[in-house]
């Protein structure tokens, strides 16, 4: 799991939680109340101990693990599982509290510096938080983060990309062994993260950060404000502030230009943020000309440079590198006629890449891009024919491009339009059609489909007839849940018609998730990369307010209103580092810095719920060639529904290729997780496993195998573990690890369930 959610309000007070966590803002100026460890290259500094300055995250001081300066020595280790032992210049800082009273809140901050970015992936730096119980049963070193360096390349460790970086050179002018540290590559933004402490006992919090592949050129984390309780209920803010208008004299005639922002795009992790504006954010666009602009939580930064044309459907990769957008400038020198195209910027270089190149009056519009490396999946709408996609008739057609060519749909007399790209398993595309593309829309109807860009097929999501009509779909990363607006009564409570948003999961179910009268529609809707959480735009007929709700996605309801406006707010979510954001415009004065009325950009987060995490560690044997294997519960007493649920599992065995993980719940329901990984057949000979089963991870742990431990990162179970979703957390979960072939033999040692509850 690569997410946690909001604060969560508890019913201890905070006094007498306030002595847990001892100098965990570091503001004793020392690492009093804390461990280092392995090369112990760890100090702590004001803002004024690198150079350029780096402010901390809150206070005065924070805390620095250096792989440097240069090679510090120190055995070698494996903490990822790629390449074998090949981490070197490990640096370790921990500390231990004692919880009396559970559940309470752990927060804290970190950010990451590399000299790393543009060398190969075998020398891809990690860092990771753990959080380990000191008990019998215990957990290990839970991952609550993980990272690698964000690589121009891909690359190969199976710890997700932490990135982007400011492509600024920091030098450690103090901090004691990290001084003379230097990170060429830059760093990325703060960012917070918070998890719940569920059970009473002594727990040990350690953030680790290691080079990969050689010890010469170095990386860093920093760490700050390491709190219990947390204070992770951050405030709603104004992310833009701009006013009035330009006039100027243009072709004989006064041109009127009014200043807003407008359109905000999310990624996932670090907290980036794209929007289309006018105004003069970074001090070099005084002449009110349209621009796209990113905020990385730090500053801004304008990544057009347009004299003139018009900008729109900004889309960030999960990652914040990648950003794709619609546009008539002449950004390239290739759009000398101003017509509508689809253009890419890469955050790390700068290079703006034209991916269209048209005339008028045909037009690219509407992009959406995956998540992947190389940023080379993006899908648009056009009515232009393209290089190998021919569009003769000008017909509104979906199209993906995937880094060197265009395909998609090939229609005439019907309308593609409102594409989303599933932002990890970038082959599938979710789009509202008219036309017959798989043969079960023959009245013409707005229709929810799901592209298969691997074998270019059609799968038809709703099937429906006028005045029933689908919009904006929303796609999980993992393309398995699709979200949109309907007024159609798909789950026997919508008879009033009115419009709501609904989910589908794969293979054919579909939920309503919103419940309003029909004076009031649901006009849009976004799901998170997850599929857990949803955010939905609202207007009341009867007020002509609008309103942005956020929504749980396993049980029907109104939602958690955040803002109400009296102009259209198009809000998005992100599942961010750990932590849900919801980015939306307005006119209105949202938070008290907009009495002008100009659209400006606003962020925010919601109460909710974070994970919840259960472990046990019975290091028992697996008995030899024994479909019965060996198995452990967990006794779980958390009440709700399961929202969204994964599993951390650490066995060692000499052939991983032997062994089948189940999962049964409280209810009964069975989910066969790890089926004898490799392919061909059960083809894996490696050793090991220490690794988080997630839905929506990118790698299956089927086809995992060269890693030491052979399965090990963030993997796709065979079968999904949204089976346990809706129902009961609270009873005996059981795990059963069996070893399927003679010879070789293991242990299961330890295991955590992470929960997202209802």
């Amino acid at each position: 799991m690569k997410r946690v959610l909001f604060f969560l309000t508890l019913a201890c007070s905070a006094s007498s939680w306030a002595q847990l966590i001892t100098n965990g803002g570091f503001e004793a100026g020392n690492l009093t109340g804390w461990a280092t460890g392995g090369t112990n290259r760890v100090g702590v500094i004001a803002a004024t101990g690198v150079t350029p300055n780096i402010a901390p995250y809150e206070g005065t001081y924070f805390a620095v693990l250096s792989t440097g300066p240069g090679s510090t020595g120190g055995a070698l280790t494996s903490l990822d599982g790629y390449g074998g032992s090949n981490e070197d210049d490990l640096a370790t800082l921990s500390t231990s509290f004692t919880v009396t009273t559970a559940p309470v809140s752990l927060s804290f901050a970190f950010a990451f510096l590399t000299s790393e970015q543009n060398w190969g992936p075998q020398y891809d730096d990690l860092f990771d938080v753990t959080l380990r119980r000191e008990a019998t049963p215990a957990s290990t070193g839970f991952p609550l983060v993980r990272g690698s360096v964000l690589k121009p390349v891909t690359g190969n460790s199976p710890w997700s990309d932490f990135g982007p970086y400011d492509g600024v050179s920091y030098t450690f002018t103090s901090g004691g062994p990290i001084t003379n540290t230097v990170v060429d590559d830059g760093r990325t933004a703060w960012t917070k993260v918070c998890v719940t402490v569920d059970l009473p006992g002594t727990y040990t919090l350690q953030f680790r950060v290691a080079d990969q592949g050689d010890a010469f050129y170095d990386s860093a984390l920093l760490v700050d404000a390491v709190e219990v309780p947390s204070t992770c209920a951050l405030a709603s803010s104004q992310l833009t502030s701009t006013s009035g208008a330009v006039t100027e004299w243009k072709g004989g005639s006064l041109q009127y230009t009014p200043v807003d922002s407008r359109e905000p795009a999310l990624a996932d992790s670090p907290p980036v943020m794209a929007f289309v504006s006018s105004g003069n954010i970074t001090g070099d666009n005084p002449g009110a000309q349209e621009q796209i602009f990113v905020h990385d939580g730090l500053s801004y930064q304008r990544l057009t440079s347009a004299t003139s044309g018009s900008f729109s459907h900004p889309a960030l990769t999960a990652n914040g590198r990648f950003v794709a957008f619609a546009s008539t400038a002449n950004l390239t020198g290739q759009n000398a006629d101003g017509n509508w195209e689809i253009f890419r910027v890469d955050r790390q270089t700068l290079a703006t890449t034209q991916i269209t190149n048209t005339s008028p009056p045909c037009e690219n519009r509407a992009p959406s891009i995956a998540g992947d490396a190389a940023g080379d999946v993006i899908a648009f709408t056009t009515t232009c024919s393209l290089p190998g996609f021919a569009n003769p008739d000008g017909n509104v057609e979906l199209v993906a491009w995937d880094g060197a060519s265009f395909a998609g749909t090939s229609t005439s007399g019907c309308q593609n339009y409102a594409p989303a790209v599933a932002r990890q398993q970038s082959r599938y595309v979710a789009f509202i059609s008219t036309c017959n593309l798989s043969g079960t829309n023959a009245d013409g109807n707005p229709e929810v489909f799901r592209r298969d860009r691997q074998t270019n097929s059609f799968l038809q999501i709703t099937n429906t007839a006028d005045p029933v009509a689908q919009d904006v779909p929303s796609i999980a990363s993992s393309g398995s849940a699709v979200l949109f607006a309907s007024n159609g009564n798909f789950a026997g409570s919508n008879a009033d018609g009115s419009y709501e948003l609904f989910k589908w999961q794969s293979p054919a179910t579909i939920t309503q998730v919103s419940n309003e009268p029909n004076t009031v529609a649901y006009i849009s809707g976004k799901l998170d990369d997850a599929g857990v959480w949803a955010v939905g735009e609202r207007l009341d007929f009867t007020t002509f307010s609008f309103e942005t709700r956020v929504f749980y996605m396993s049980s029907l309801g109104n939602g958690n209103p955040v803002f109400s406006a009296t102009d259209p707010l198009l809000p998005t979510i992100a599942a961010g580092a750990n932590i849900r954001r919801i980015a939306l415009q307005s006119q209105s004065n949202l938070t008290g810095g907009n009495p002008d009325g100009n659209v400006e950009v606003f962020e925010v987060t919601t109460s909710g719920a974070y994970r919840r995490i259960l472990c046990a560690q019975p290091d028992t044997a697996i008995p030899d060639n024994n479909v019965n294997g060996v198995t452990d519960t967990i006794a779980s007493a958390l009440t709700g529904t399961v929202a969204d649920l994964d599993l951390w599992v650490q066995i060692t065995h000499t052939r991983v290729s032997d062994l089948q993980v189940q999962l049964t719940s409280p209810a009964g329901t069975t989910v066969l997780l790890v089926d004898r990984p490799g392919l061909p057949g059960a083809g894996c000979n490696g050793d090991n496993v220490d690794a988080v089963l997630d839905d929506e991870a990118t790698q299956p742990a089927e086809t995992q195998c060269l890693n030491l431990p052979a399965l090990s990162g963030y993997l796709v179970p065979n079968n999904p573990l949204s089976s346990f979703d809706g129902q009961n957390a609270s009873g005996n979960w059981t795990l059963r690890v069996s070893d399927q072939a003679k010879k070789e033999n293991g242990t299961l040692q330890r295991w955590c369930l992470a929960f997202q509850l209802n």
